[in-house]
């Protein structure tokens, strides 16, 4: 997969996701790639919206929560707690603006309470990044 990047290739969500598996495995550049797709995200973003407003935000949104369920299926749970955590405050913070982000909150809800950890719902303010 850093051959693809070296070529301006796109990463899947597979690579990403196959790649953040073998972490423990792998070098500081090659855990770089993981980073680069979530990047290579935001640049489709910016593309696709390139003004904010709720279909940008709700698009984002469905990022995040992408990121988060990846870092769960591989195993990173304090990294997607993180994530949830990042994915539930923006779920409630543009809930008026966004209502298909709105309606996501108790699948957030629901998704945090059974990471493995045993934490269970967890809030972090915006003060706290």
């Amino acid at each position: 997969m850093a051959e693809g990047l070296t070529r301006r290739e796109e990463i899947t969500n597979g690579q990403a996701l196959a790649d953040l598996l073998n972490i423990e495995q792998k070098t500081l550049r090659e855990c770089l790639i993981y980073l680069a797709w979530l990047d290579q995200q935001i640049v489709e973003l910016d593309k696709t919206y390139p003004e904010w407003g709720p279909e940008r935000e709700e698009a984002w949104f469905a990022h995040n929560l992408q990121d988060a369920r990846l870092r769960l299926q591989a195993g990173r749970i304090a990294s997607a707690r993180f994530a949830y955590e990042d994915v539930l405050l923006q779920a409630e913070e543009s809930a008026d603006r966004t209502p298909k982000t709105k309606a996501m909150i108790p699948q957030i809800l629901k998704e945090m309470g059974a990471l493995p950890d045993g934490k269970g719902v967890t809030r972090r303010s915006r003060d706290d990044e």
